[in-house]
């Protein structure tokens, strides 16, 4: 129906002799709208969504929209409770993050699919060694930030860091394949007129922290973050910022010219 938001996902081979000769593979939906989708080295199709349970003014949809519900057009279902994860610090749960991955490799490999459940629609990021997320929350204290990272062939294995002080900056995310991951966090304006500014945290694979550096700037005064390879640029209107991690465990700030 017009309510339902799903994202239709199709695979086609390709002939070896004629690039352009294409012939279906594989055909599925997952509930939400597209996020992220790539293909890693090792041949595994991963796709993200964000599924909003909530309507018009609030109010709650059909029962489909409150359940996460992938599979092919011929067998749609809904997400097993066990493969539904919970943010504990949200106050609402209203939304979903659906992850979806398929071994290309083999014809018959099945549909492996998560779902995370929270009070807001969390940052997803695709890399190597697994599926981030990224999710804040602000309210009258101070904001607390918290990363998911799902990994294994059929995304079992999920791990939470502890609660990060401060605001994820936007597209701050750096895959870092021998160590983890880097993310860019801002404090908020303190009271009294004073500004905090931003760190750099190196997060290992169990999404401790392995190494943090700050940069002198206010996240209001940021206009916008680049990520090249193992090199992040923070843009503000004045200056850019770079925090090169060539050695991950002590990231270097330094101001581009």
């Amino acid at each position: 129906n017009s309510f339902t938001e799903m994202t239709q996902v199709t695979v086609y081979s390709v002939s070896e002799e004629n690039p352009a000769d294409l012939s279906l593979s594989r055909d599925y939906y997952q509930a939400g709208w597209c996020r992220d989708a790539a293909v890693t080295e090792s041949g595994t199709l991963y796709t993200v969504t964000n599924k909003s349970i909530y309507g018009v003014n609030g109010i709650t949809e059909y029962l489909a929209e409150v359940i996460p519900v992938v599979g092919t057009k011929a067998e749609l279902s809904y997400l097993d409770v066990n493969r539904i994860y919970v943010d504990d610090l949200s106050s609402e749960l209203d939304s979903y993050v659906v992850v979806c991955g398929l071994d290309l490799t083999k014809a018959d490999s099945t549909l492996d699919a998560v779902a995370y459940l929270g009070d807001q629609m969390p940052v997803a990021r695709i890399a190597e060694d697994g599926i981030y997320l990224g999710r804040t929350v602000t309210g009258e204290g101070e904001a607390t930030s918290r990363m998911i990272r799902f990994e294994d062939s059929n995304l079992s294995s999920v791990t939470e860091s502890e609660n990060i002080s401060g605001l994820l900056i936007p597209r701050s995310f750096v895959s870092l394949p021998d160590t983890g991951c880097a993310i860019l966090t801002g404090q908020q304006e303190c009271t009294g007129g004073g500004i905090s500014g931003c760190t750099v945290l190196v997060l290992d694979r169990s999404l401790g922290t392995a190494a943090a550096v700050q940069v002198p700037v206010s996240p209001k005064k940021i206009t916008l973050v680049e990520v090249l390879s193992q090199t992040m640029l923070i843009h503000t209107a004045e200056k850019t910022y770079q925090v090169d991690f060539t050695a991950p465990l002590s990231p270097e700030v330094s101001v581009r010219v």
